[in-house]
């Protein structure tokens, strides 16, 4: 499940803080209507946060510039949440594959490139969150196509979702996928 809070930024330090709390608040809301209960949030140095005692129960948190978002699942999850904005073009050729990159110079003007920029971006930060990796991870070494609705990566057993909220964000969400079918 996948839980939203927009915020009224501020200042980047009350950003911050606000983005931070409306994260827990979300996850806490999530818990308690898919659960019915809380669990302490526990974090090992260098890995992603879990939930703890809560065997099964993954979650994970992402913020930008007047959006948080939440997930919740069974299995393991990552969300990206993105403000679109301008990118740099060498940015692209760092973290994109050629395929990617000709999907992204493809767009009629400087609005739809960066567009297509963010949702490629969402989609492999969620893959890498899902996986507890950092952005070490070498991104170029994920391919996804996009056509139409349908997402689809080199990367076997994940399944991805993504929307544009409003006109300004693009949301992807990553979860494992098994032979039960999505959890």
């Amino acid at each position: 499940m996948l839980y939203l809070a927009e915020y009224i930024s501020t200042t980047s330090k009350e950003d911050k803080i606000t983005e931070h709390e409306l994260g827990r608040q979300l996850l806490r809301q999530g818990l308690e209507q898919e659960y019915g209960q809380i669990w302490e949030v526990y974090v090992e140095e260098k890995k992603k946060p879990v939930l703890k005692d809560a065997e099964g129960i993954c979650f994970n948190i992402s913020h930008t510039k007047g959006l948080v978002a939440c997930g919740i699942s069974r299995l393991e999850i990552g969300v990206d949440v993105e403000r679109i904005r301008k990118f740099k073009e060498a940015l692209v050729r760092k973290v994109c594959s050629e395929k990617e990159q000709k999907y992204v110079f493809a767009g009629k003007d400087d609005q739809e490139k960066a567009t297509r920029f963010c949702k490629l971006w969402t989609l492999k930060e969620s893959y890498i969150k899902a996986i507890g990796k950092g952005l070490a991870f070498p991104l170029d070494k994920i391919t996804f196509e996009i056509i139409g609705d349908e997402i689809c990566s080199n990367i076997p057993g994940w399944r991805y979702e993504q929307f544009e909220y409003g006109k300004e964000y693009i949301i992807a969400v990553c979860y494992q996928y098994t032979e039960r079918g999505n959890v």
